[in-house]
Formats: C-alpha cells, structure tokens, sequence
C-alpha cells in the first residue's frame, strides 16, 4: 500500500487577527432579530459597515466626535482626557455607557439638550431589551434570553449625559447650563430604616466578645467609630502613652497587608482616648502587634493582621451569642455617630472623630481641642455603663438528635459489655492497643473514655 502523502497545514485565517469587533442586533425579513459581529480595523469602520448594512443614516463625518459642539466632541475632547487615568473596570463602564447614549445624542449639539431630552433619552434606552448569556456554550443550563436594561445601568447613562453636560456648560456658558436629573429607583436601595446599637448594646457585645479578634473591634468600630479596614490594620505602636489613637493605615482591600493610603486627606487623625476605653485596649497592645490579631503563633508571638472578613464573621458570632440583632461591622460605625448626634454633639467634633473632610465654611473656622472630643467620647463609656432595661432573647444551641440509643442502633460496632470491658481497660493499656483488639478507631475509644459516647450506659 502506497504511503499517503504529507497533508499541507492549514494556512491560518488572518482576516479577523488584530481587527476590532462590535455586536450589534440586526432584523431579518421574518421580522426576527440576531445578533451578528461586525469587524473593522477601528470600531469606527465596523460601525460603518453594519449602518450600511442596516440601510441606517450615516454619521457626518468619520466619527461623530469629529462635529464641533456635538454631544460626542464634548466627550471625547473634554471629558475623557480627564478619565484617562482610571482604572479599566471603571473605562469599561463607560464603555459600555457609551454604547447605549451616543446612537441616541452622539450627533446632537448639546446646546439642544435640556432636561426633557435628558429624560427621553433615559426612557429610551430603559425600555431597550438585552440578549442574556450570549456567549454561553450550555444552551440547556443557559438559554438565551431577552430581558430589558437595569435600572442601574439607566442611571450610569443619566450620570453620564449630566457629566457630560456639566462640562459642556464650562465650554460654553452662554449656550449650555447645567442640568439636573432624578435618579430611577433600583431594588438594590438600602432601606431607610436600619438597626442602631445603643451604649448598652454596645458594652453587652463587648462583654460577650471572646478571644483578640471581636473584643477590640468593637472598642475601635462602637466607641472610635473606625471604618472597617481602619480598624482592621489598627497597630498596638498606634496607641501612645498620653492615651491617644493614631488612625495613620488601613488594610489593603481582601488582603493582610496594610497601607498609609487613606480614604482622604481627613482620615488621618488622632483620637482622644477616655480613661477607659484607653485602659481597655492596653490590654490587647500585650505584646506588640495588631490590636485585632489571629491566634498567636510560635514564631510569631504578636499575632497576625485579620482580614475584614474574619472581622466581620468574628463579630456576628459574638452579637448571636449576645442574642443582639445582627448588623454589619459598618453599622457600629453609624451606631457611634448616631448616638453623639443625638445627644447634642458639635458638628465640628463629630466630623473630627469620623474622618469627614470640609462640607462648608463653618469648618473651615471651628477647631475642637482634644479635651472637648475626649469628653464625649467618655460620655460614650460612661453611658454604656448604665443599667439596661432591655430584655434579650437568649440564644439556645441546638444538639443533633439520634434516631435511637446506642445500644439499640443495629450500626453500632460495639456491644454494651464490650464498652464495659473498654472502661474497665482504660488507663491500664495504651488508646491505640485498645483500638486495634476492638477493631475500631482511636477517635471512638478516646470518645469513650470522654463520656462523649456511650452516655446512656451507666
């Protein structure tokens, strides 16, 4: 039989190789839609080709940026150079803004936009549908399905339109204002209503928080008012000797490690610690390290950083067992503003305890010295110290039941005389010779031995 002959490789289609694609619906005579890919060497020239395609006007011009005073000019000569500097989640975002307004207001001067075409404009790109899981390859698990834009993604596209619109009123003010829009409600909202934690709830937390994760995180997030990473990268050398708090780094988001790059200019602060909050955190500056720290480890005697997390899952372990609501980490942070608020606390303190930057010119001119601020904070203390006269339910720990008593479950390995015999034998034999003539675990006889097996076999 003769040898076949070397098949030739296949020359690789490099038609599409460095082209740029857009996906774009298409109606075909049936009055059906599909998705269908277009490919150019731009996005511009793929845009092109599915317009003339599609029978659509189109654009004046290579790109509608190229009109002077155009929606599109404004954006792309204006406002994007400003956001260049983003990071890609956020470019890509309003990227995928863009795709939704610039067919609509790509081509309009925005000296024709007010707010009637702000809100068409929103109302028409809210009642557009979306193909879902267009690109899964499970048909069966992951069925394609048209459902219509999110609210959310709506409200990217007014932010959008009004930022836009704010510069274009800087460009030009005699022809542009600004414009103002409502926000859609989504059904993410956060509620209105929220549980605040009162001093008391606050001091039976703190007593009913064990180990040196949850009892100084609720010293620094219910009396300090510590935002949650600020708290978690907290440092027993942030404690000085005059009893002050340093709030000077904060951990790295889903990470141990710590950083000196705050949320802003305001968040670096020093807090006034009363008498007793100070003396109650000494107690975990011992030894040095974190003050919220893991278990301490051999070569490690000052404990590890915790993530927020660990914090998180720590502290709602804690309110269970306090029988308290369970809220959020956060929350105790509200708990702590809410309360001074409440009780007649000067702006200008709370905004210093908080981290709060300038919000008016009152601010700029009201400085509260460090006894003022320690006064409230030890007003704090002293009132979750008061007799509480609320009642709370105590929580009860639910133990698994056994269908039957051990002497009667036919799984049983053993019988009661050979438990009897196991009794007997233990302490004058080893776990492990013991196991090996009964044929069962050390685990089982160590159990036994435990009283934690066995219990109803006097």
């Amino acid at each position: 039989m003769p040898p076949k002959k070397p098949s030739k490789p296949r020359k690789p289609n490099l038609s599409r190789k460095n082209r740029k694609e857009i996906k774009r619906l298409v109606t075909l005579a049936d009055g059906s839609t599909i998705r269908k890919s277009y490919y150019g060497e731009t996005e511009q020239e793929a845009e092109s080709k599915w317009r003339e395609e599609t029978g659509q006007l189109p654009l004046q011009g290579d790109d509608p940026g190229d009109i002077p005073g155009s929606f599109a000019w404004v954006f792309f000569n204006k406002l994007f150079p400003l956001k260049v500097g983003l990071r890609d989640r956020s470019i890509e975002d309003i990227q995928t803004t863009l795709r939704h307004v610039l067919p609509l207001l790509g081509t309009t001067q925005v000296s024709q936009i007010d707010a009637v075409v702000v809100a068409t404009t929103c109302n028409a790109i809210g009642s557009k549908m979306i193909l879902k899981n267009p690109r899964a390859k499970d048909r069966e698990k992951h069925p394609e399905k048209w459902v219509p834009i999110s609210a959310r993604t709506v409200n990217k596209c007014r932010a959008l339109i009004l930022e836009v619109m704010g510069v274009a009123a800087e460009e030009f003010p005699q022809k542009v204002r600004p414009i103002t829009s409502k926000r859609i409600k989504t059904k993410k909202d956060p509620p209105k209503r929220i549980t605040i934690y009162t001093p008391q709830m606050l001091r039976r937390l703190y007593l009913h928080s064990q180990g040196r994760v949850c009892a100084p995180a609720v010293l620094l997030y219910g009396f300090c008012g510590l935002r949650l990473r600020e708290g978690a990268a907290a440092h027993s050398s942030s404690l000085t000797e005059s009893g002050n708090l340093r709030v000077e780094t904060q951990q790295v988001k889903d990470k141990k490690q710590t950083t000196k790059d705050l949320k802003s200019a305001s968040s670096y602060r020093v807090i006034p610690l009363p008498s007793g909050v100070h003396e109650e955190m000494k107690k975990f500056a011992d030894p040095p390290g974190p003050l919220i720290r893991s278990l301490e480890r051999k070569n490690n005697l000052g404990g590890d950083h915790v993530r927020a997390a660990g914090i998180a899952a720590s502290l709602t372990r804690a309110m269970v067992s306090a029988g308290l609501p369970v809220v959020s980490t956060h929350k105790l942070r509200h708990a702590f503003s809410t309360w001074l608020e409440s009780n007649g606390c000067p702006r200008s303190v709370r905004r210093e305890l908080m981290g709060h930057g300038e919000s008016s010119i009152d601010d700029t001119y009201n400085h509260p010295g460090d006894a003022v601020i320690r006064m409230w904070l030890d007003r704090l203390w002293q009132a979750s110290m008061e007799p509480d006269t609320q009642t709370y339910a105590t929580p009860t720990r639910k133990r698994r039941k056994m269908s039957r008593p051990a002497a009667e479950n036919p799984r049983a390995k053993l019988s009661p005389d050979q438990v009897k015999e196991i009794r007997n034998r233990i302490g004058n034999e080893t776990i492990g010779s013991i196991a090996r003539a009964f044929g069962v675990s050390p685990k089982a006889i160590r159990n036994i031995r435990d009283g934690k097996a066995w219990t109803n076999l006097s």
